[in-house]
């Protein structure tokens, strides 16, 4: 009888897990500073670009590689959308990398989170950028 009870307890958590709702995805990178690790071929940055995310207040800020960005963010389930990008307009030697990071969080549609990775996804789910956590 114990083992039943066992094995109904943990049917239930393994079916629980794998049905989670899309929308709780949002605490897994709400106030956390990411690092960006890859941007299409771009792997090596002279300052890594770096952004946190705001859930309440629908923000997104941070550091392009040059400049500081801000702007809105929209998330439903999987879906992303970033509105409103600005920055500082300062000039540095390489703006390669700052426009290449700003051009992705515009063509951003959805996101996925695997193993401590965070990908964001064109709406072809090509990957635009892949970013980790902040270690500091």
């Amino acid at each position: 009888m114990m083992t039943k009870i066992a094995f109904l307890f943990f049917s239930i958590a393994l079916v629980k897990s794998c049905n989670s709702d899309p929308k709780d995805t949002k605490d897994l990178f709400n106030n956390i500073n990411w690092n960006v690790v890859q941007i299409g071929s771009i792997s090596s940055f002279e300052k890594t670009p770096t952004f946190k995310i705001e859930i309440e207040q629908k923000k997104i800020e941070g550091h392009a590689g040059c400049n500081s960005f801000f702007g809105t963010i929209d998330i439903d389930g999987y879906n992303v959308k970033v509105q409103s990008l600005g920055a500082t307009k300062m000039w540095c030697e390489n703006m390669k990398e700052e426009r290449a990071f700003l051009d992705a969080l515009n063509k951003t549609h959805r996101f996925e989170i695997k193993k401590e990775q965070l990908f964001l996804l064109s709406d072809t789910n090509q990957v635009l950028m892949t970013l980790i956590k902040a270690t500091d």
